[in-house]
């Protein structure tokens, strides 16, 4: 959303409401240290100042740089201007190394972010353990009954000239997707409710709301949302141009550390059907390996050459979570393939072990063939165990540009960030003795293929002889 703020970025100096003190004193009881902290999406730099009471340094940076212009100075406070061109190791450079900073703050500004992209980051910054990300939004002003009616009435008025993104603000967060521990500061779609209390006088309100993304994108548009009339009315309810009230903003803030339980989140784990970016736990497909290569459903050759046909180059592939490699032995004939170690595996030349917590981002590149070298990636019945924040910029920075694939199996609400579809196609002949869920019930004494269900089955089957057709 780089620019999208420039044309008000003198506006949201004198417009914006001033976070409470005390926020920052919270989160600085939060984290071990106190020596680094990363304000992202800083703009004029009101978060970074506050941060920079409890911390030794902080290093506010924006793709803004109309707002950094703007930004305000202070001793412990360094601004930088980040371009969307900046890679993220030369982030991770500017803000000081993996495992460095102590708190991570994004006021009103995550809902723009590349997720995915941001996260990474986040977890290679942070301390292990005692690093904290925490990210916050406030989203209504209120008043009185009447001016909140009126509010309201103009509010509504703006919804169309929002961008899509917005709307995660709007709702308070609770859509936001945050894949970190709480620590009881809020958690994924359960965001801590606070209140942002102002001082503010009609003059500073029509300034806050002249602010908005959506008033500046529609007097772009030729929709004047603050029109005289408008204008009026709000006055109106307001008590007088001259008035000053008491003005509370709702506010909503996530925060959490990074999740031990898959530090670092780049190793995969390679066990039954699927290598991991997540950690499931420990053994979760060892005792259905035995069957997996037999029940598990066969995928179409014509899949396979349907994805090469839309590849231009051949030379390399990669079948991630490859399991007993049934996707691997598949584009063989296409392809170089290669993919993390199964469970038997008829290609041993390109098997790779990527053991769980041991490898780095450096060290997967180099395996596979280094940046922009994979033609296909594919990933089979797996990747609802990944971490796709870290996962798929692994992905972006293997595949080639020229133009790679990506291409996984059967997920419709899938967060998916890559140019084209996600095609789900209907399997055959699954046996449902190799699920895992099976498998975990009969650990716990809990049978769930009891005589009497199987016997239901087969009775509708029309008999345990009967071969038929699966959809």
């Amino acid at each position: 959303m780089a620019g999208l703020f420039d044309k008000q970025a003198d506006l949201y100096l004198d417009g914006r409401p001033t976070y409470p003190a005390q926020w920052y004193s919270m989160l600085a009881d939060h984290t071990l240290h106190h020596s680094l902290a990363w304000d992202v999406g800083t703009g004029n730099g009101q978060a970074a100042l506050g941060v920079a009471e409890h911390y030794e340094q902080v290093i506010g940076t924006d793709v803004s740089e109309a707002q950094l212009k703007r930004s305000m100075t202070h001793p412990r406070v360094r601004y930088f201007h980040t371009p969307l061109s900046m890679s993220d190791d030369e982030i991770i450079s500017l803000i000081g190394g993996e495992d460095s900073v102590d708190l991570v703050t994004v006021a009103q500004a995550v809902h723009w972010f590349d997720l995915p992209k941001f996260y990474s980051l986040v977890e290679r910054l942070l301390r292990k353990p005692g690093g904290l990300l925490a990210v916050w939004c406030y989203n209504d002003a209120a008043v009185s009954p009447a001016f909140d009616s009126a509010f309201k009435r103009f509010h509504d008025s703006t919804l169309p000239f929002w961008h899509p993104n917005a709307f995660l603000s709007i709702e308070g967060y609770k859509r936001l997707p945050f894949p970190f521990e709480s620590i009881g500061l809020g958690s994924e779609g359960k965001p801590l409710e606070l209140d942002i209390p102002k001082e503010m006088s009609f003059e500073g309100l029509l300034k806050m709301i002249s602010s908005w993304s959506a008033v500046v994108t529609a007097k772009d548009q030729g929709v004047d949302l603050l029109s005289p009339t408008v204008v009026k009315e709000l006055e109106t309810v307001w008590g007088g141009s001259e008035l000053v009230r008491s003005v509370i903003c709702k506010a909503f803030m996530l925060a959490g550390k990074v999740r031990l339980h898959y530090k670092p989140m780049t190793q995969l784990w390679s066990c039954g059907a699927a290598c991991r970016l997540i950690r499931p736990p420990r053994g979760f497909y060892a005792s259905e390996k035995t069957m997996s290569l037999a029940a598990r459903p066969r995928y179409p050759g014509k899949w396979f050459s349907r994805l090469a046909a839309l590849t231009p180059h051949r030379y390399l592939a990669w079948d991630i979570g490859t399991g007993t490699t049934i996707g691997c032995r598949a584009l063989k004939p296409v392809t170089q393939v290669k993919n993390s170690k199964s469970m038997l595996c008829h290609m041993p030349k390109f098997s790779v072990f990527t053991p769980h917590y041991q490898m780095s981002d450096d060290q997967l590149a180099d395996i596979i063939g280094g940046g922009n070298s994979v033609d296909l990636v594919t990933v089979a019945a797996a990747l609802q165990w990944f971490d796709l924040g870290r996962f798929y910029p692994i992905v972006k920075r293997n595949i080639s540009e020229k133009p790679g694939l990506y291409s996984i199996d059967c997920y419709k609400k899938l967060p998916f960030p890559f140019e084209g579809a996600v095609t789900g196609i209907r399997q055959a002949k699954v046996d449902v003795t190799s699920f895992s869920p099976v498998n975990t019930a009969k650990r716990q004494i809990v049978d769930l293929l009891s005589e009497e269900v199987v016997k239901e089955l087969e009775g509708a089957w029309d008999g345990s002889y009967l071969v038929r057709t699966v959809n």
